[in-house]
């Protein structure tokens, strides 16, 4: 059998209540939320247009710059492809995400020593592609 919620019994009328409490305070803190964006945005100063124009030998070279560490990580990615998935994944679990030689043993079901030999055997490989491409 089910009740309507009517408020006349008392568990209702304390459930309408905190049901109204609830609506009122997350009223507040919408409000609060919207006026303090509203502030922050009047106090963020838009883009000085009058900035320091860069001469062109600095543009040149922040740009070569930038351009060199693309090649380089270009040729980082290039070498990680042609690795195998198990050496790659060995690598980049223990550089990343700096696991232990155990913990990928483990986890892959081989020996310690396994784990550091593929991992070392990876990073030869990665080291001998980037000097070829040198």
């Amino acid at each position: 059998m089910q009740y309507r919620n009517d408020g006349s019994r008392e568990e209702y009328q304390i459930q309408n209540q905190f049901t109204a409490y609830l609506q009122v305070a997350l009223k507040r803190r919408k409000n609060a939320y919207l006026s303090q964006r509203h502030r922050q945005q009047q106090h963020e100063r838009p883009m000085e247009p009058d900035r320091q124009p860069i001469s062109a030998e600095a543009w040149e070279d922040e740009y070569f710059r930038r351009m060199e560490l693309l090649m380089e990580y270009r040729a980082v990615l290039e070498a990680l492809d042609q690795l195998q998935k198990r050496e790659r994944y060995i690598l980049l679990a223990r550089i990343l995400e700096e696991r232990s030689f155990t913990e990928l043993a483990q986890e892959l079901q081989i020996g310690y020593k396994g784990a550091a030999a593929i991992y070392y055997r990876a990073l030869s490989c990665i080291r001998e592609k980037l000097e070829e491409e040198t």
